[in-house]
């Protein structure tokens, strides 16, 4: 049984390869905790690492809280409010009432 080699060649995007994790980007209304991480990591340009190492939880546990998989514990909130600045849980019911 003969072998064939062959290769594939294609011209790489332009366009981000996380195209998808701009989209809403700075312009977003965040609803979520994990929305409101997303919101100001992108308004600092940073990566979910940096949050991780401003937060002091691995990139893993950043990218879960963002996608909504599983939400910061009450410990967790503590540096997470000092990175964005703000509490987002009263943001959220100063714009209920």
């Amino acid at each position: 049984m003969p072998f064939y080699q062959f290769e594939i060649r294609a011209k790489r995007s332009l366009v981000s390869p996380h195209w998808w994790a701009l989209k809403g980007g700075v312009k977003m209304h965040p609803k979520t905790i994990g929305e409101h991480i997303k919101k100001r990591r992108l308004e600092l340009g940073w990566g979910q690492q940096q949050v991780a190492e401003a937060t002091g939880y691995t990139w893993l546990s950043v990218s879960n809280w963002e996608r909504g998989v599983c939400r910061p514990t009450k410990q967790a909130m503590i540096p997470i409010i000092a990175f964005l600045g703000y509490d987002p849980r009263t943001e959220k019911s100063k714009v209920n009432t």
